[in-house]
Parts: structure tokens; sequence; C-alpha cells
């Protein structure tokens, strides 16, 4: 049984031939007259790339969808019963009443709508944030994270500029 030999690939998968078939060189020419001059040689012309989409219209497609996707939230906030303009922070700070025992510390909080206060059964945390100390309107807190009487877990941090307590949701 004889095999055939595999052919050989190139770089690219291409098949490449096993034997480069050798060209006939070409015959001597004889020495021409001169000739006039030749002219230059014109640059290789390469293909026309493929047509490409026109970009966008610019400034007045952009503003046009702008007004379009507000106009979408606008009737969503309406439905909602609220408008754009009037989202508020996820992460607001909530006026907070604290009792504090004799070093400072505090023991009962009342939250916003509730009737009575929550006993502070453990601090499980204290830290202090100063920042923008070089801005108008600097920042000094001290805050706790504590475990309250019912089991709950609440952030809350005294404005040491403004001396007023605050809840702050996670």
């Amino acid at each position: 049984m004889t095999s055939q030999p595999r052919p050989r690939r190139g770089l690219l998968g291409e098949q490449v031939p096993r034997t480069i078939a050798s060209t006939p060189s070409p015959a001597p020419a004889e020495p021409a007259a001169p000739a006039e001059p030749a002219a230059p040689p014109e640059p290789p012309t390469t293909p026309e790339p493929p047509a490409t989409p026109e970009p966008p219209a610019g400034r007045p497609a952009a503003q046009a969808a702008t007004a379009a996707l507000r106009e979408a939230l606008g009737a969503a906030g309406r439905v909602l019963g609220t408008a754009p303009h009037e989202l508020r922070p996820l992460n607001r700070p909530r006026p907070l009443r604290v009792a504090l025992d004799a070093r400072g510390r505090p023991r009962a909080v009342w939250r916003a709508g509730r009737a009575r206060p929550r006993a502070v059964a453990a601090i499980q945390d204290r830290w202090r944030i100063d920042d923008e100390w070089w801005r108008e309107h600097a920042i000094a807190r001290l805050y706790y994270r504590l475990l309250l009487d019912d089991g709950s877990l609440l952030v809350v941090y005294h404005d040491l500029l403004h001396d007023a307590w605050f809840e702050q949701r996670a």
C-alpha cells in the first residue's frame, strides 16, 4: 500500500506546494538603443475600502434622543407619582433624637415616626470622619454602629459642627 504524502500547510493554513517549479530565465536581450525617458511608474492602486455607514447625524440626533428619553422618564414619573426633578438621594441622612449616657455615648434613639425610643443594647463600632476641612462647609462626624434592643443594627452619627444627630442607612 502506498501512502500519499500529506500536503504542507502554511502559517495561515493554506496548502503549500512541496516543490517549487523553476521558471525558465528569459534569454538575454540585445542592448536596445537609447529610448525616450520612461514616464514615472504609476503608483499601485489600492482597492476601494468597503462603504462605511455614515456617522451619526451629530448634535441634532443626540438632542432628539435626549428629549425623547426625558419625555419617557417624565411619563414614568407621572405614573409613579414622582417627576424626575423630584427624585431624592437614596442614602440621605435622617434626623434623629438621641439620649446620651454620662460619657456622651448613645443609650437610646428616637427614630422619626416611632412612638417610643429604642434602647441601645451595644455599641458595635465607633469612628470619626473629619473631611473637607479646607472648604466652606467642612465635615466633622462621630459615627456609631448600634445594636438596638430589638436586634436591629443602626448606623448613626453626631454632626460635631452643628451638634445634631442623624441616622445613616447603609
